[in-house]
């Protein structure tokens, strides 16, 4: 697809723009909306075929579906006294299916619970990472509540 109007033409370069260029980019298609230059729906389907969007979008919901694998793995301490209660969160980095760098961000004060936050991330079934993600290295961080259960 070819472009006369400029700005359309460099919206597939989002990625590797500087804040300032993609705010001037964003300024300029803005601009030829409201003085008619260029339809909206032009600059909608060029958008939407962006491959920068359809990553970040891929990205939050990959995300999502690894916070839900580590609260599902979580397992209650049996060490701990029943009644005991926190939310450590716990960060990692995730490449290409290898998790690595996983640290405690912030204790909940129950040596326990933080302990088995840090489990829940190893033992996770962690999700396929969709293709347009590889070699994205993903630093996620996840708060992992632990609540009072009855034995």
């Amino acid at each position: 697809m070819e472009y006369r109007y400029r700005p359309i033409a460099a919206l597939g370069l989002l990625p590797e723009m500087d804040m300032t260029r993609m705010k001037n980019l964003i300024r300029a298609c803005l601009f030829a909306v409201t003085t008619q230059l260029v339809p909206l729906a032009l600059i909608q389907q060029v958008w939407a075929a962006n491959p920068y969007s359809v990553q970040q979008n891929t990205k939050q919901e990959f995300v999502t579906e690894l916070k839900e694998a580590v609260i599902a793995a979580r397992q209650f301490p049996k060490l701990e006294p029943a009644g005991q209660e926190g939310t450590p969160v716990v960060s990692f980095d995730y490449l290409n299916g290898v998790i690595s760098n996983i640290r405690l961000e912030k204790t909940c004060g129950v040596r326990g619970l933080d302990r088995a936050a840090l489990a829940a991330v190893e033992h996770a079934a962690h999700p396929n990472m969709p293709s347009v993600l590889k070699d994205l290295t993903l630093h996620v961080v996840i708060p992992v509540p632990f609540a009072f259960r009855k034995d």
